[in-house]
């Protein structure tokens, strides 16, 4: 047969043709609208074959074919019957099919990235999933921001974050970052929990900055140094420690030093930390200037080189001497990775 069209218009159902061969195809033109189909004339929405929206069905009889719109629809549908294109495939059903998966499964992340305000996941932590905590579970990872305007403790404070999922009732991925300084903090982790709280320890903040990824990053801190060389001369006294200016901003890990005194002076090497039992930041030794050696030509250097493991956040270096008097304390610091 040669291709023919009906137009189907809303009422009962019409003969659209009086003879299809058995192999022809049905094609309803239609964006939004369903027909059916049908070898009688009682063909009926849900009493049929459903063409869906831009859909095709092969029909199997020859004989007369019946139609009728779909229940709802108030525009005629058009409809083309063909024995030269076979396309049995229904959009409509396919897509369905689909959102019927997704719903079962759920939906993937598409999300790239959104940014909001990380007030809500400040404060004391505590088991709840009631604020201060912040819902990330539509995210991968979370890169967060605290800009520090003042520090109150001797030493420094301490940034501490992690997960609450409810389901367990537990914190998952805790982590402290020293802070020894007024400055914007920014850090990033992959989400571990529903809920992400941070608390503030010894530090007064004005700006919290969250922003939530589909992608997953890895822990660390930015804008972190590459290293650094530290100097002090002066005069010092025995027993009284000395702040090298500025600070160390690291991710933490193995960092190789090499730390030299002049005046055969003698002392201690110390990097901020921070004490769970004080709850404060403190100092703990790095290096001793008995396991260095001195510099060769009867230079009255002593030269200590060592790989040490530090803490994570922005670090303070100081010299705690043994010798009193006016000499040099040089120190440089360089990340092994």
């Amino acid at each position: 047969m040669a291709d023919q069209s009906a137009l189907i218009k809303p009422g009962p159902a019409i003969l659209i043709t009086s003879g299809l061969q058995g192999g022809a195809t049905v094609y309803n033109h239609d964006t939004t609208s369903a027909v059916w189909i049908g070898v009688t004339p009682d063909v009926a929405p849900g009493n049929g074959s459903k063409v869906g929206a831009l859909g095709s069905v092969v029909w199997s009889q020859t004989g007369p074919i019946y139609a009728v719109v779909d229940t709802g629809v108030s525009s005629p549908v058009s409809v083309t019957l063909s024995t030269s294109t076979t396309n049995p495939v229904d959009p409509v059903a396919v897509g369905s099919a689909v959102a019927a998966q997704l719903l079962a499964t759920g939906v993937p992340n598409v999300l790239i990235g959104k940014g909001f305000d990380g007030t809500a996941a400040t404060g004391t932590p505590a088991l709840s999933n009631t604020p201060p905590y912040l819902d990330v579970s539509a995210y991968a990872s979370v890169t967060y921001s605290v800009t520090v305007t003042s520090v109150s403790g001797a030493n420094g404070g301490c940034i501490i974050y992690g997960f609450y999922d409810p389901v367990s009732g537990l914190d998952y991925g805790t982590r402290r970052f020293i802070v020894t300084d007024s400055r914007t903090v920014t850090f990033s982790a992959p989400v571990k929990g529903q809920y992400l709280w941070v608390a503030l320890i010894n530090l007064t903040a004005n700006a919290f900055f969250c922003y939530g990824s589909n992608r997953v990053l890895s822990e660390t801190i930015s804008n972190i140094s590459t290293g650094g060389n530290y100097g002090l001369t002066q005069a010092y006294t025995s027993g009284t420690s000395v702040k090298f200016p500025g600070s160390l901003v690291t991710n933490g890990g193995l960092h190789q030093i090499r730390w030299v005194l002049t005046g055969s002076a003698t002392g201690l090497l110390q990097v901020s930390s921070w004490d769970d039992t004080a709850g404060n930041n403190t100092y703990f030794v790095v290096l001793d200037s008995k396991d260095g050696h001195a510099s060769p030509g009867g230079s009255t250097l002593t030269e200590v080189h060592q790989t040490v493991i530090l803490p994570p956040g922005v670090l303070n270096i100081q010299f705690y001497p043994y010798t009193t008097g006016t000499y040099q304390s040089l120190c440089q610091i360089t990340p092994t990775s």
